[in-house]
């Protein structure tokens, strides 16, 4: 039996000035590029993983903090609102999960981890409600793995899951490096045949330094 892996090293919990940037393209070029960026949001005292479409347009952020006894956990997300709602409120909606999407904290190869997330109303701008479940399947832990533009990392957690929130259900396997967090991405869908897709987002490049701007690409 493989010994328990700890699995919050796997997510870049740093409180630096540093940002990580992380370029993704997909292999056959059917989804557009993006950008990843890592930084430590003092604030909230949370990782910030920010999201950037090709023309360096800022897309979405989640912020992500290490919970003892349950591990990684996503507890907000925010992302541009327009309109009405963005009259209202403000110029993006947060959502809060009053309990937080998680990873585990201790996991074993082959084990699966079960979360049941659920929205803050009260935290929530617009607010919000809605349960969720998700399903994580932790499928192997690599000594390497080589992206395909031949970036090399070394102690790769693979693990593959399942998210329904809303009547909405996104699958995805996650390859995340010790101590940087993902550096490849692969979206699974299924056909309206039943037949199951997938299409990688593999890491291209890494960038350390204070200041994230300009086009990501």
């Amino acid at each position: 039996m493989t010994a328990a892996i700890f699995v919050a090293p796997y997510w870049p919990f740093f409180k630096t000035v540093e940002r990580r940037r992380f370029d993704h393209s997909s292999a056959d070029g059917s989804l557009p590029p993006i950008s990843s960026v890592f930084s430590y949001d003092a604030i909230t005292d949370s990782m910030a993983y920010d999201n950037f479409d090709e023309h360096g347009t800022w897309k979405n952020r989640w912020l992500y903090r290490y919970r003892p006894g349950f591990g990684v956990a996503e507890w907000r997300d925010d992302s541009p609102l327009d309109g009405l709602l963005a009259n209202i409120f403000q110029e993006h909606k947060k959502v809060v999960f009053s309990e937080p999407i998680g990873w585990g904290e201790f996991a074993r190869i082959g084990e699966t981890f079960v979360n049941y997330p659920r929205k803050d109303p009260f935290g929530s701008t617009p607010p919000m409600i809605g349960n969720g479940k998700q399903v994580v399947l932790f499928e192997e832990l690599r000594e390497t793995f080589s992206t395909r533009h031949g970036d090399l990392y070394r102690q790769v957690l693979v693990f593959k899951y399942m998210q329904t929130f809303g009547g909405k259900t996104v699958c995805g396997r996650y390859f995340c490096a010790l101590g940087i967090g993902p550096i490849a991405i692969e979206w699974i869908g299924a056909l309206p045949s039943g037949a199951i897709i997938t299409t990688s987002r593999a890491s291209r490049n890494i960038f350390h330094g204070k200041d994230f701007t300009g086009s990501p690409i």
